[in-house]
C-alpha cells in the first residue's frame, strides 16, 4: 500500500518533469528536473527553432498574413509567402538565439518550461500567462524571466535588418514583439496539455506515452 501511494505521488513528476524523450513538437518541455548547461540551451535553442509547432504557427501566420497584406512592404503570389515565411521563422529562430541561450546563460536561467499537474482551465490559463513573466533558474528557484522577455525583443530588433523599410518603425517593432508574447501565452497552453492529449492520440495512459 505504502509502495502505491509513493508511485500515484511521483506520476505527475514523471508525467510532465521527468519524461524520457523530448518533445518534437515542443522540445522545452522539461525532461528533466536538472539545469541545462550553456551547451544544452544551445541545443534547446536549435531544436526550439526547427520544432514542429514553430514551422506550422509560420506556414499559417504567413498564410493569414498574405492575405491582409502585412506586411505592406513584402510582395504578393508565392514570393511574397515565402519572404513571409522565411521572416517568420527567422524572427523565431533569432529571438531563441538571444533568449534560449544568450541570455538564459549569462543569466544563469531555465529556458525551459515546467508542466503544472492538476490545474482547472482557468488556472493553466492564469499560469501560462505568469510563465511569460517568471522562470526557474539554475538552482530551481523561481525568478524574473529576464532571458524570455528581453529576447524576442532583441531579435524582433535584428528583424529590421531585413523587414521591409516602410515597416521597420518602432511602433511595428514592437507591435511583433506583443505578438510574440500573446503566441508564447498561447503555446504555453498547448505546453501545459501536450503530454496528455498525446498520450491520449495514442489510445495510451500518460505513463506510457511519451510527449511527442
Amino acid at each position: 500500500m505504502k509502495e502505491q501511494a509513493e508511485n500515484a505521488a511521483l506520476q505527475p513528476v514523471k508525467l510532465f518533469n521527468l519524461l524520457e524523450k523530448k518533445s518534437i513538437v515542443f522540445p522545452d518541455i522539461a525532461a528533466s528536473t536538472t539545469a541545462l548547461t550553456p551547451a544544452g540551451k544551445f541545443k534547446l535553442f536549435v531544436d526550439n527553432s526547427v520544432s514542429v509547432h514553430i514551422v506550422l504557427w509560420s506556414l499559417t501566420g504567413s498564410a493569414f498574413a498574405q492575405a491582409a497584406n502585412s506586411p505592406t512592404g513584402f510582395q504578393q503570389g508565392w514570393t511574397g509567402y515565402g519572404e513571409r515565411f522565411g521572416a517568420s521563422m527567422a524572427r523565431y529562430s533569432s529571438g531563441q538565439f538571444f533568449g534560449t541561450f544568450v541570455l538564459a546563460s549569462a543569466l544563469h536561467e531555465d529556458p525551459q518550461f515546467f508542466p503544472e499537474y492538476n490545474l482547472t482551465f482557468k488556472q493553466s490559463i492564469k499560469y501560462s500567462f505568469r510563465c511569460l513573466f517568471i522562470a526557474r533558474n539554475d538552482r530551481g528557484e523561481w525568478g524574473k524571466n529576464v532571458s524570455g522577455l528581453v529576447g524576442p525583443l532583441m531579435g524582433e530588433g535584428l528583424a529590421n535588418v531585413y523587414w521591409p523599410d516602410r515597416n521597420r518603425t518602432a511602433g511595428d517593432t514592437l507591435f511583433r514583439y506583443g505578438v510574440d508574447l500573446a503566441s508564447r501565452a498561447a503555446g504555453n497552453m498547448f505546453r501545459q496539455y501536450w503530454p496528455r492529449l498525446f498520450a491520449k492520440m495514442q489510445h495510451a495512459t500518460p505513463m506510457q506515452g511519451d510527449p511527442h
